[in-house]
């Protein structure tokens, strides 16, 4: 009831279709989605001077879902905003930037055979093992000074 979620999107397209379908969602679910959908705020900036910009241990979870570098053809969905999205690949240091503001732990959604997660020194993925999607998984350390 006290979570709240901040969704950083880069495209200024992006995050106003965001902002317009959260706003529009309203009463087509549960009573408790439509409290949930109220906490999530969109804010239009760069994610890693948004991750520098806010105090250590702010979240619980940071969570990357970017581009994919290997787009799977198969999500008609997004096609139509593949020419408005960011196409910059996830960078190591948005990684520490992301450790440094979560309290227990980083993700990153990716295709499984893109071989990002090994660009970015990432080695718990998780997923199931026949989808195409998958997550790598930073845990902090506890004590961690990151």
């Amino acid at each position: 009831e006290e979570g709240r979620v901040v969704g950083v999107e880069s495209s200024p397209v992006l995050a106003a279709l965001v902002e317009h379908g959260l706003a529009g969602y309203r009463g087509r679910g549960s009573e408790d989605l439509d409290r949930a959908r109220t906490r999530v705020e969109v804010v239009c900036a760069d994610h890693f001077e948004y991750l520098r910009s806010i105090p250590r241990n702010s979240f619980d979870v940071v969570y990357f879902d970017p581009m994919f570098r290997c787009p799977l053809r198969l999500s008609s969905a997004m096609e139509p905003v593949r020419g408005v999205a960011n196409p910059q690949p996830l960078r190591r240091e948005a990684l520490q930037e992301a450790l440094r503001v979560a309290r227990r732990r980083v993700v990153v959604k990716e295709t499984r055979e893109s071989g990002e997660f090994a660009r970015l020194g990432i080695g718990n993925v998780q997923g199931g093992k026949y989808s195409p999607v998958a997550y790598g998984v930073l845990v902090k350390e506890v004590g961690s000074g990151v």
